[in-house]
């Protein structure tokens, strides 16, 4: 897609579409997502253009087949489940163990991801910690409704009593987005313009900017 989101190739697509070409952000996984779908909007209307202008702006080289515009399609509809989860990862109050729900819904439907999600994955950092996650049981089955694939995973726990031994941690939060928050709060406020502030005053700036619900 990256010949029709040229300032050539945008005239040639604007006869036929309004929309163009998504760009991939390396920092976004949903931006992944948002390009098959504007691949999947984009693929009648490249077919629709005129031979000229389609090997004008190269886009006689990207037509797809029936067969890689199902394959496309279908593969939107995963995307679109897991970046439910990408989302719901990012929220502030979400917990620990959901969390863990939400991978262990993931891997019921993918079961690829087990390798990378699962409680006793090779890459995990601290499997002590994932055990004690990890050491509840879901009970009773809820219908799927009309939801987000995310919310699916996060209703359909059932948890049983509290731990004897550790803390419920369903009131632990995961550290790393609120931190990633924090940090990046810090970058904003601390510009190219303000290099020579004080750490003292940034950390004071930073303290009052995080927690400004407080006053």
């Amino acid at each position: 897609m990256w010949k029709p989101a040229t300032v050539k190739g945008r005239g040639c697509l604007g006869k036929v579409t309004v929309p163009h070409p998504k760009f991939k952000n390396e920092t976004r996984w949903s931006s992944t997502r948002k390009i098959l779908e504007r691949c999947d909007k984009l693929i009648p209307c490249l077919r629709q253009m005129d031979t000229k202008d389609a090997v004008k702006c190269g886009a006689d080289k990207l037509m797809l087949t029936a067969s890689e515009a199902m394959v496309v399609s279908e593969l939107l509809k995963d995307l679109v489940k897991l970046d439910s989860v990408t989302v719901a990862l990012q929220s502030e109050s979400l917990t620990m163990s959901e969390v863990r729900d939400l991978f262990d819904h993931s891997i019921s439907k993918y079961p690829a991801m087990k390798k990378y999600l699962s409680s006793n994955a090779s890459i995990l950092n601290n499997p002590v910690l994932e055990q004690v996650i990890t050491g509840k049981e879901e009970s009773g089955d809820e219908k799927e409704s009309q939801v987000s694939f995310a919310q699916q995973a996060l209703k359909r726990r059932r948890l049983t009593g509290p731990s004897e031994v550790y803390v419920d941690t369903a009131f632990i939060l995961p550290t790393s987005n609120i931190c990633e928050r924090l940090f990046s709060q810090s970058k904003l406020i601390f510009t190219d313009q303000r290099r020579v502030m004080k750490p003292a005053t940034l950390e004071m700036l930073v303290l009052l900017k995080a927690n400004c619900t407080l006053w």
